[in-house]
This record gives structure tokens, C-alpha cells and sequence, in this order.
């Protein structure tokens, strides 16, 4: 029995765009390309992009002072061996640490700069949200559409995924043309279709069961 993550993003309206500029995306680089690279690091974004990766998947975070990070866990345990909890943290502390390899911790800000006026075909930001109040998730949200809208190529498709139904919800309350993803564990089924249309999605990122 296996459990893998499909994508089905409907996305016939940016991919007659895409095509229309002659662009495709072959490869999704997870976390910038964990695989190939240090995770959710300026030095994997570029690598992969030099490597001809135009979509990428990457992870936001906010911290203690209200600023955006890009990091999957919510400690730096794992990436930095420094046991740094991201949302207790301010900008600053977390800039004075260096990852494993020796690479600064990337902030949301700096990605969309990387990539402004770019060929990128598509970033999925997914929203690590589950502990924040609802207070703490409208400035999230809206920090998070802004900066990243801010940048966004023309003719890229940015889109913000979550297992977080309230983060999903306010994200589209706040701005309701942001482009979002349901992700879940469950299988493809009449209950997963049901929940995500209850989020005004059409968008999910479900479990397959194989």
C-alpha cells in the first residue's frame, strides 16, 4: 500500500498562457530541490533554476516580529543543529544562523526578489499556519499575497497551498483573486471534492491510495 501526493491544479487557463510563451513545467523543484540541494536555501532555488527547474514548491513561516520565512520545519533544529523555534524568533536572531552547509536562512522577501522578472513558470507557497490564531493568520495571509504578488513574473502562476482550512479561508476573504490549493492526506473521494469546494477551491493536492 503506498500513499503519494498528486496534483490536480486545473490550471487550463496558465497552461494556454504558458504555452502561449512557448514555456512548460518538466520538473517541480520540492523545497527549491531538497534532493539536489540544501532545502528552502537561495543556494537550491538558483541551482535548480540553473539547471532549467522553472516551478519550484517552498514553504512560508512567520516570525515572533511579524516577518516571512521560508522554512518547512518550525525549528532550525534540523537544518541548522541550533534549536531556534522560527516563531518565537525575530529576523534578526534568525539571520545571525547559518544552515548546516553554510547558508543563510531565506526570508520571503529575498525568493521574490530572486525571481522578479524572471521565466519561472509557477512557485506553489505553501502556508505553514497551523498554530497561529486567527488574529495571527489575517496578517500572515496578507503579508504573504502582498509580498509575494508583489513579485510575481507575468505570466507566472504563484499559488498558496495549505492543510490549514482557516488559512485557505482567510487568504481568500483577504484577497479573493489569490489562486490556492487544498492539501490533504485523504484519497480522491466525493469527501475530499465536497470540502474542497466548501474553501470556494478548485484546487487540491490529495492522498492516493495504491
Amino acid at each position: 500500500m503506498k500513499r503519494f501526493f498528486i496534483t490536480l491544479l486545473a490550471l487550463t487557463a496558465a497552461v494556454a498562457t504558458m504555452a502561449q510563451e512557448a514555456r512548460q513545467i518538466q520538473v517541480i523543484g520540492h523545497r527549491g530541490g531538497r534532493y539536489e540541494f540544501e532545502e528552502n536555501t537561495l543556494a537550491a532555488f538558483k541551482g535548480s533554476y540553473e539547471k532549467g527547474v522553472r516551478g519550484y514548491e517552498t514553504d512560508i513561516r512567520m516570525t515572533a516580529d511579524g516577518e516571512l520565512v521560508i522554512l518547512h520545519d518550525a525549528s532550525l533544529k534540523r537544518m541548522t543543529d541550533v534549536d531556534m523555534d522560527v516563531e518565537k524568533s525575530t529576523r534578526k536572531e534568525i539571520k545571525k544562523v547559518k544552515t548546516k552547509q553554510g547558508n543563510p536562512i531565506l526570508f520571503v522577501d529575498e525568493l521574490v526578489d530572486y525571481f522578479r522578472g524572471s521565466d519561472i513558470a509557477y512557485i506553489e507557497w505553501e502556508m505553514k499556519s497551523d498554530n497561529y490564531s486567527e488574529e495571527q493568520l489575517r496578517v500572515y495571509c496578507d503579508k504573504a499575497y502582498k509580498i509575494v504578488m508583489d513579485g510575481k513574473p507575468e505570466g507566472a502562476l504563484y499559488l498558496f497551498s495549505s492543510f490549514d482550512h482557516r488559512s485557505l479561508r482567510i487568504m481568500k476573504e483577504l484577497h479573493p483573486d489569490a489562486v490556492c490549493m487544498l492539501i490533504t492526506g485523504e484519497a480522491m473521494n466525493e469527501k475530499t471534492i465536497e470540502t474542497t469546494k466548501s474553501l470556494g477551491l478548485n484546487r487540491v493536492a490529495c492522498g492516493v491510495e495504491g
